[in-house]
């Protein structure tokens, strides 16, 4: 845990003339990635607008996508925490950070002022602010001059490659389910297994319509506000983030959790918002159409991405085969066949 004298530094290094007095940690929490609690800090004197407790989370080195969340907090939170206010970031603010036997995520405890969904899905309100993060993030790395040197695009090797882990991952699944499975989704599967999509390939490649994704939004991965006049939401652990068409943060949010009748109701509504927001941000050469395009790939790729997830234990859990039902259901409704073929 940080002592006293180093949460202080940290402090007046982000401009809070304090000095902290005593620490305490509370609401330890482990899981197989991380260590979090809460810091409760303790001021000399006037503290004015100092934060009262902190959000300490410590990655486990052991764990493979570790690191990459680091560099999120190391290369692409500056950037934006330069160029927003904190309260308009789509990512909770960060303090200090460290690397290897020193890693350490320390960040704006939003205890008090957020909270996620544990037991039930989220509302359309909070769907709609979760939007709202996503053409913030979206937009501010839109063909970023410095987007490719931070994350570059895949190449037509590494592409390849993805292809023979997800026909390996296919085949394994068909034999396990055998005649189980429903043939209209053993179709589905044999497609994407088929390889990249041509026009996907070659938008991957040469597209100028790329930024930097999430690319893991399930519903626990956001922080929603509590008054939300107040504050917007989070998004949080970016272990997962790259290059890539944001119309799959927005596939994975929607096509892969939702049930059908939600998606019927709210996905293209959502999808313009969306849009309106690009272009209040200055992204104005994007039409509907191209998203509407983009989206249905994106529901490819998350197929795609969740075969690739496939192994007898993820299907005992029940989570993956529901999440993969769900965009295969969504790949179904939305032609996504005919446009990949």
């Amino acid at each position: 845990m940080l002592s006293p004298e180093q949460l202080t530094d940290i402090l007046r290094e982000h401009g809070h003339d304090v000095t902290v007095a005593a620490v305490e940690q509370s609401d330890i929490r482990e899981t197989n990635v991380s260590e979090t609690s809460r810091l409760l800090l303790t001021y000399e004197g006037d503290h004015h607008d100092a934060p009262p407790s902190l959000f300490l989370k410590l990655p486990r080195p052991e764990s493979p996508v570790a690191g990459r969340e680091i560099e999120f907090y190391q290369q692409i939170a500056p950037v934006m925490q330069g160029f927003y206010e904190k309260s308009e970031l789509p990512f909770v603010y960060v303090y200090a950070l460290g690397q290897n036997e020193d890693s350490v995520l320390l960040m704006d405890d939003l205890t008090e002022t957020h909270f996620t969904f544990e037991e039930r899905a989220p509302t359309a309100i909070h769907y709609e602010l979760a939007v709202e993060a996503f053409g913030r993030l979206h937009a501010f790395w839109w063909n970023h001059p410095d987007l490719a040197s931070l994350t570059p695009r895949p190449t037509n090797r590494q592409l390849d490659e993805w292809v023979q882990l997800n026909r390996q991952r296919a085949h394994e699944f068909l034999i396990f389910m055998g005649k189980k499975l429903d043939p209209r989704y053993r179709a589905i599967i044999e497609q994407v297994a088929n390889g990249f999509p041509r026009l996907y390939r070659h938008k991957l490649l040469h597209s100028p319509n790329l930024t930097l994704i999430h690319r893991d939004p399930h519903p626990h991965n956001f922080l929603h506000p509590r008054d939300i006049d107040a504050h917007n939401t989070k998004i949080v652990d970016w272990q997962s983030w790259r290059m890539d068409f944001g119309a799959f943060d927005l596939a994975y949010m929607m096509a892969v959790h939702w049930l059908d009748e939600q998606r019927y109701q709210l996905e293209k509504r959502y999808l313009r918002d969306y849009l309106s927001l690009l272009v209040d941000y200055g992204i104005e050469s994007y039409t509907f159409d191209e998203l509407w395009e983009d989206y249905r790939l994106a529901v490819w790729r998350s197929v795609f991405v969740l075969v690739n997830a496939w192994s007898s234990e993820n299907y005992e859990s029940g989570w993956w085969w529901q999440k993969l039902r769900g965009a295969m259901d969504a790949y179904d409704d939305l032609g996504v066949g005919q446009l990949v073929k």
